[in-house]
């Protein structure tokens, strides 16, 4: 039997409330407690009394700390920093994917077209890009219609495919006025010579026409004519832009032809 010391008994000697030992507790009819704290010598040394009713709006009604609070603006400033780098980023990667899966799609309806006409098309920039629509070598479908759009321009085809044109396609190819020989993709160093690559304007005047590169202005993709998709950086180009066409720094590039509307 555990024992009782006096302070714990009533009147009549019998306990008057649950001891444990060290620990004696009351029950309350509100739904708390009293413990008395004896510190192992039958003496109550603390007192703690408390509902439960009593205790639940102390809780409620405790804030942050200023240090809570400093935590937690230095987390959600951080969050937002890497979200101001991170998803930018993140879409772009996605964009630049994309593109370079359509290209390749191109690539292949390329080979189509020489398998049935023996060389590429004789056409020049977008109409270049174009003969493989214009040669029914896939469906006449929106959905077809895409990978003839780089994603980063935001432009989609048209329902009624009244933008799959040379004005309204993301791509254009070489200027082949005057040459003799059509483009075949068994070609010495096909992939040395880029045949689709991104539209981009020919002259930049002021910082809206940046407006009109892709990727953000970060740089372009790229087909070679024996089928390599590839990313090449402004930075590449010796300015803050690509620049493709006569003027350009790149020998690559000097006979695809630039956006001039």
């Amino acid at each position: 039997m555990s024992r009782v010391p006096p302070w714990a008994r009533n009147g009549s000697g019998e306990r008057k409330r649950e001891y444990t030992g060290s620990l004696v507790r009351e029950p309350l009819g509100t739904g708390g407690i009293k413990a008395y704290d004896d510190g192992g010598y039958g003496i109550p040394s603390v007192l703690i009394e408390a509902s439960m009713q009593e205790i639940a709006p102390l809780r409620r009604a405790r804030g942050f700390t200023l240090i809570e609070l400093l935590v937690v603006m230095a987390i959600i400033a951080t969050l937002a920093g890497i979200g101001a780098v991170g998803i930018p980023r993140f879409l772009r990667d996605r964009d630049i994917t994309v593109a370079k899966s359509r290209l390749a799609e191109i690539h292949k309806l390329f080979l189509q077209y020489q398998n049935r006409y023996g060389s590429l098309s004789p056409a020049s920039g977008p109409e270049f890009v174009l003969s493989v629509w214009e040669s029914k070598l896939m469906d006449w479908t929106p959905k077809d219609a895409e990978i003839f759009f780089d994603p980063s321009m935001k432009v989609t085809p048209n329902p009624d495919l009244s933008n799959v044109n040379a004005d309204g396609i993301s791509w254009t190819g070489p200027n082949q006025e005057g040459r003799r020989v059509r483009l075949g993709i068994q070609d010495r160093d096909a992939n040395k010579k880029v045949i689709v690559c991104n539209r981009v304007p020919a002259v930049v005047q002021t910082d809206a026409d940046l407006d009109l590169f892709p990727h953000a202005n970060k740089g372009m993709v790229y087909l070679t004519l024996g089928g390599a998709v590839e990313w090449i950086d402004s930075g590449e180009f010796g300015g803050d832009y690509v620049i493709i066409g006569p003027d350009s720094p790149r020998d690559e590039f000097k006979w695809m032809v630039p956006d001039l509307n």
